[in-house]
């Protein structure tokens, strides 16, 4: 029994994750009820890590920190490159832990109030329904309301409760380089959260920047949080990954040898899981076509990889913009890859169509002056410009720069005007990265003022009327 109290948990943890043995549940079974990671726990991190290529080590380090149920745990800073796993790994930790948590995106919460009262929702399992007319569970504008509410609500308290008496909450940002925007008092009292509460709270940070550069160092007086990386994965990680979304009708072996061709050819570009996968998917048809024609054996891999090496760098530009792919009968691509996207008329791009309706908005807003979306957008403008589009359509001019506000004002009527459904904020903000990222948006304010983006379309005319043809949207009843 002496030797069962004087197990630590780090021993427990660095015991069960390497093996649940019979002797170490037995040291487990001293003070269960103190522990998270119970052998049922331990059982499932390891499932956990074993469906995570590469990853085993970051869900092992996770445990570690969450040793004790009990115990006050520091804050945890996650950050790694993009798609590295950060998020898909923390939240299968915490569910796998059975421990009350909160998950917030940075990015869909870009307010202060929007941040805190989300987290109250979760903590409790309050949900925006017709029933409670959309309202959140408290008002919530401050860090002080956020942590008196913690404090003094019932059905708060019976989720949080004091360091010693009941397991760690903890309180998960997404994308939490956005806080950066945020005033360096709010992140500092997020840091001492649990000092400010005297509850046992834990805040996660999720970045792909390190966390030093969250705040300047009078912020972590109290000591900065424990990082764990997350680094980009090998070559093998990422043809196990991929190769986990392979159809059943494609060869395995094929298929691997594809994704090794596409990492060696696109590393000077990309090491992006999402991207070398989209890629892997586009061009796999290309790799196969000339073995469907039996101009190449199946075990010919060397014949494979020339004949496939041609044709991926000549487009390499055109699939990393995610242009669609086509073969001809003969297995050539149809298309000239040099064309430029304003100029296309032949090109596919595949995107969702909530997205082209967007780019879409842009162009009107580069194009119109901000003087008709009264005109065009008001509250009485559906019905006249349905009755008579003639006397509703304005004449385009020269592109120019508009606020990224503007543009998504202009989306959301017509959306609304279009019996469209409206993607969460989360979902847009992510697509406007993407269109400026292949150059369908440019982006003309200065890259260090987070407020106030300004864009421009990239887009003529030509190319906007064919995304509209596309959709079946009415982009004539808008401009002449």
């Amino acid at each position: 029994d002496t030797t069962r109290q004087e197990t630590t948990a780090s021993e427990c943890v660095d015991i069960l994750v390497a093996s649940a043995s019979p002797s170490a549940v037995k040291r487990w079974q001293a003070n269960p009820e103190l522990f998270l990671l119970t052998p049922r726990t331990v059982e499932r991190l390891q499932r956990l890590g074993a469906l995570l290529p590469g990853r085993y080590l970051q869900v092992c380090q996770l445990a570690k920190h969450s040793a004790r149920a009990m115990d006050a745990t520091l804050p945890l800073a996650v950050y790694g490159h993009t798609a590295t796993g950060k998020t898909v790994v923390l939240r299968g930790f915490l569910e796998a832990l059975c421990t009350p948590f909160a998950f917030l995106n940075c990015i869909e919460c870009f307010s202060i109030s929007m941040l805190l009262e989300q987290a109250l929702n979760q903590l409790v399992g309050h949900e925006l329904n017709m029933e409670n007319r959309f309202t959140n569970f408290k008002s919530c504008s401050s860090l002080s309301t956020f942590v008196r509410t913690l404090r003094v609500d019932p059905r708060v308290r019976s989720v949080v409760g004091p360091v010693g008496t009941h397991r760690t909450t903890y309180l998960v940002f997404d994308q939490a380089e956005r806080l950066r925007s945020l005033p360096d008092s709010f992140f500092a009292g997020l840091l001492s959260l649990r000092q400010l509460t005297g509850l046992n709270v834990c805040p996660i940070f999720i970045s792909q920047v390190a966390f030093t550069h969250y705040a300047p160092p009078s912020v972590y007086a109290r000591g900065a949080p424990l990082s764990i990386f997350f680094p980009m994965y090998s070559m093998d990680e990422l043809i196990e990954i991929i190769s986990l979304h392979r159809p059943p009708e494609w060869n395995a072996t094929i298929f691997k040898h594809v994704i090794k061709a596409i990492y060696w050819t696109f590393r000077p570009v990309t090491l992006s899981l999402e991207e070398i996968r989209y890629i892997t998917m586009q061009m796999y048809p290309v790799w196969y076509a000339p073995i469907s024609r039996g101009e190449i054996g199946e075990q010919e891999y060397v014949k494979q990889s020339v004949a496939f090496g041609n044709q991926v760098r000549e487009h390499l530009s055109n699939v990393y913009m995610h242009h669609r792919v086509r073969l001809d009968s003969s297995g050539e691509q149809e298309g000239d890859p040099s064309s430029s996207v304003s100029s296309a008329s032949n090109q596919h791009f595949d995107m969702p169509r909530y997205t082209k309706l967007l780019l879409l908005a842009a162009f009107l807003a580069s194009h119109i002056r901000a003087s008709g979306d009264r005109q065009l957008f008001g509250s009485d403008s559906t019905t006249r410009r349905r009755g008579n589009t003639r006397e509703k359509r304005l004449t385009l001019v020269e592109p120019r720069a508009f606020p990224v506000e503007r543009m998504l004002a202009i989306f959301f009527n017509l959306t609304a005007d279009w019996g469209e459904r409206v993607p969460n904020t989360a979902e847009l903000y992510f697509q406007i990265s993407n269109l400026v990222r292949i150059n369908l948006l440019d982006r003309v304010s200065a890259a260090d003022r987070l407020g106030g983006v300004k864009l421009k379309a990239n887009i003529d005319t030509q190319f906007a009327t064919q995304l509209a043809t596309g959709i079946n949207f009415p982009l004539h009843d808008y401009i002449t």
